[in-house]
């Protein structure tokens, strides 16, 4: 459970909702003005406007946990949202990674903690999310290409940490991996954007991944391996 949605955003998220549901409003539609916002506030932290920004990225992750309750709420989940919902959140944070180094003039460190943070999110879905993705069909013509990218960009990914995580998990590592979700995420860089200090969630984002791997590592160090059959 990652806290700060769970005790923060999705309540929040909830009164969006109720204000939604006699709307013609469309869970795809809170996903794209996701994407919009994010895009503004990472134009807005190239420029300067901090503040800005990190109140769009707060909005921005309570529209994240309503897309989903509004589905459900409706009946109205879909292929088109899971995938749609997915890359366009890849697309918000590569925006606002280019911002980070526009501003702290340290493309090579932006880069990294873009990809840094693929695999953090990567991992967080294989340790707590189902696995099944679903199938698109002709209905959703549009979900067809988004899966194949999907598929393309995330599916090794998916792969690597199905097998790295396919001896299982121990409920602290999978809480510490729920714990740098995206909601998580966002509201981090909107701390450091208030305190004018942008270029310190490069830093951050790198931590938290060394801190992940020294745990996954610890873990792997005090599971005992499985018996060896015996020899005929």
């Amino acid at each position: 459970m990652e806290f700060l949605s769970e005790r923060v955003y999705r309540p929040l998220a909830h009164g969006v909702v109720r204000l939604l549901l006699g709307t013609p409003v469309r869970p795809e539609h809170l996903v794209l003005l996701q994407g919009v916002l994010g895009a503004l506030a990472a134009l807005l932290l190239a420029r300067g406007a901090d503040p800005w920004a990190a109140g769009l990225l707060v909005f921005r992750a309570i529209l994240d946990n309503a897309d989903g309750q509004l589905a459900r709420a409706r009946g109205e989940t879909s292929q088109l949202g899971r995938y749609l919902d997915t890359e366009v959140d890849l697309v918000t944070n590569l925006l606002l990674f280019l911002a980070l180094g526009y501003r702290s003039q340290s493309p090579g460190l932006a880069v990294l903690g873009f990809f840094l943070l693929v695999l953090l999110l990567s991992a967080d879905y294989a340790a707590n999310s189902p696995k099944d993705l679903p199938k698109t069909r002709g209905a959703e013509p549009w979900a067809s290409g988004l899966e194949r990218f999907y598929r393309a960009f995330f599916g090794p990914q998916d792969a690597f940490f199905g097998r790295l995580f396919a001896r299982g998990l121990s409920p602290w590592y999978r809480t510490w991996l729920a714990n740098l979700g995206l909601s998580t995420q966002h509201t981090v860089l909107a701390l450091w954007l208030l305190l004018g200090k942008p270029e310190l969630y490069l830093l951050w984002v790198v931590l938290v991944f060394l801190l992940s791997l020294f745990g996954y590592l610890f873990l792997v160090w005090r599971t005992p391996s499985p018996p060896s059959p015996p020899s005929r």
